[in-house]
């Protein structure tokens, strides 16, 4: 299982760093830049709204779990 709090702290650090790092870039390579930093805040969002189980896939974490 992954440790959600220090997964979704390392990509919002990385994202920080990539979006501060792109203020230098020229505009056409700050733009692919940012669409990666965009994904990373992403997979943030999507880690600490859903958790896994190998046995349901993808749940809610608010959604009552029935077994």
């Amino acid at each position: 299982m992954v440790n959600l709090v220090s997964e979704s702290s390392k990509n919002t650090r990385q994202a920080h760093n990539l979006f501060i790092a792109s203020k230098g870039l020229p505009m056409l390579s700050r733009s692919i830049l940012l669409l990666y930093v965009f994904e990373i805040l992403a997979n943030v969002l999507s880690l600490l709204t859903f958790k896994t189980k190998k046995r349901n896939g993808w749940t809610h974490l608010f959604q009552r779990q029935t077994n």
